[in-house]
């Protein structure tokens, strides 16, 4: 070496072979989208945009996340100050009483099928009507102050028979149109003056609801009548005895 010192500034640094930079440039562009990522799904996660520490709760259960109401991003609330009309309130609330009392074959097809109106002059009663294949069901019903239950109801449909009205017609006639099983004691009886005859069975719930099925014929060869009633507490009916009004005080059997 001629007696020379190596020095920094004579000794030829090893250089690194082009294959070496490559990896660890790879190497870091790894880890740079790796802690991207992280950073990413971790706001998504906490935002509950992509809840992955709810659907991986062992391998990512300890991202952190903000916590949501039940059932604030199911669906979007309305606002507050939005409220159904008292007709559209009456509607909802035949819709979900009926299928509690009447047969599916005498359900309305839908919604659309049944037209409501407010009766003139009783701000909370309301009459409506569907048709179907044996004919038009009509119904008047009273709901409570707030439009939200109804208090009373009285649904009929009108039928062709050539038989005379009696106890085993209505009882054949009301099972065929209603599910409501009647509880009481069946009774018929001329009525308006004579000129068709009234068959009702009338009851009362343990819970107090007093309920009426029947059939009133219009003569011995002409249209009957099939009838449901329904009084309940609040009801201004709650102490008649029938569904009729001639027989309110009395009932139809002893």
């Amino acid at each position: 070496m001629n007696g020379e010192i190596p020095n920094a500034s004579n000794v030829t640094q090893p250089q690194q072979s082009p294959s070496v930079k490559g990896k660890k440039r790879l190497l870091f562009e790894i880890v740079f989208v790796v802690v991207f990522l992280i950073i990413l799904f971790g706001i998504l996660n906490y935002f509950n945009i992509l809840p992955l520490s709810k659907l991986f709760r062992d391998q990512l259960g300890f991202l952190p996340r903000r916590d949501v109401p039940t059932g604030a991003s199911q669906q979007p609330q309305q606002p507050s100050h939005v409220t159904l009309s008292p007709g559209e309130q009456a509607k909802q609330a035949l819709i979900n009483f009926l299928p509690t009392i009447l047969n599916p074959s005498v359900l309305p097809k839908s919604d659309s099928d049944i037209s409501l109106k407010q009766n003139e002059g009783l701000v909370e009663s309301f009459s409506a009507s569907w048709n179907v294949e044996e004919g038009t069901v009509s119904a008047i019903l009273v709901l409570a102050p707030e439009y939200k239950n109804i208090v009373q109801s009285y649904l009929s449909l009108s039928q062709t028979e050539n038989v005379s009205p009696s106890v085993e017609l209505a009882q054949t006639t009301t099972s065929q149109f209603f599910l409501t099983q009647p509880k009481g004691k069946w009774g018929c009886k001329p009525i308006y003056i004579n000129t068709m005859t009234f068959c009702e069975n009338f009851w009362e719930e343990e819970s107090g609801e007093r309920l009426g099925l029947g059939i009133i014929g219009v003569s011995p060869e002409g249209s009957n009548l099939v009838f449901f009633c329904q009084h309940n507490k609040n009801s201004k009916l709650y102490s008649w005895k029938s569904c009729e009004y001639e027989f309110a005080q009395t009932g139809v059997t002893p």
